[in-house]
């Protein structure tokens, strides 16, 4: 492998496809896009928006599970403390931001949610790094 080979130092996964949004129901990864993050060293979320209504107001919320079918609550939600977020996510179109994680669990869902319901296209990927236990 060469130096510059970091394709083979990184899995990724679709948490929450890529979609317009209405703002008015959270949304949540479902069961068959839980993120296996197990003997994985590293883990980054990324969330990517589209147009982005005026004043929107986006939060995301990282839980950790044992399986992939488990329920996003606030038990499994992954405390401030284990999340590197920069920078927050604003109303600004066309923008990427970054979110670093330590799980504990082998398993990794995103809720999306916003106070009101402006609208926001938007796609949140997981990607998991540092393969030398479980290469690609």
């Amino acid at each position: 492998m060469s130096s510059f080979d970091f394709g083979q130092q990184i899995r990724t996964g679709t948490l929450i496809p890529a979609q317009a949004w209405d703002g008015n129901a959270d949304l949540t990864t479902s069961d068959a896009l839980a993120l296996n993050t197990a003997n994985d060293e590293g883990v980054a979320v990324v969330v990517t928006t589209g147009t982005v209504g005026a004043g929107a107001n986006i939060e995301i919320a990282f839980h950790e599970g044992d399986a992939d079918d488990f329920t996003p609550a606030e038990a499994n939600e992954i405390d401030s403390k284990y999340v590197v977020t920069s920078p927050e996510i604003d109303d600004t179109d066309n923008a990427s931001y970054v979110f670093s994680i330590k799980t504990s669990k082998p398993y990794l869902k995103v809720v999306v949610s916003r106070d009101g319901d402006d609208a926001a296209a938007l796609a949140v990927t997981g990607v998991v790094g540092y393969l030398a236990n479980s290469p690609a």
